[in-house]
């Protein structure tokens, strides 16, 4: 499952742009953008806290079901819902 730190540098703002902002395509949360760090551990390390409203970039039409690694198959979703769809079509969850 792509997360925030992955896709989300790369493709995230194109598809907040182009799908009128960060909104969860499947329950219209509003989603936070905004990467949260956690304080650094013993060794000096800062990790990506994953809260509920960061957005993930789920695929309309799971990879393996044949849907293209490609922004026009990609939406902005809140975890859970990412998490709930899984590898099913929009209409199957």
């Amino acid at each position: 499952m792509p997360n925030f730190n992955s896709l989300n540098k790369r493709y995230g703002k194109l598809i907040a742009e182009r799908d009128h902002g960060w909104m969860c395509a499947y329950c219209y949360r509003i989603l936070d953008p905004i990467v949260r760090y956690q304080p650094p551990n013993d060794y000096g390390y800062c990790a990506a806290i994953q809260h509920a409203d960061m957005p993930c970039i789920d695929h309309v039409v799971p990879v393996s079901r044949g849907g293209p690694e490609h922004i026009d198959n990609y939406v902005l979703a809140c975890k859970s819902c990412n998490s709930r769809k899984r590898d099913r079509l929009p209409g199957e969850f």
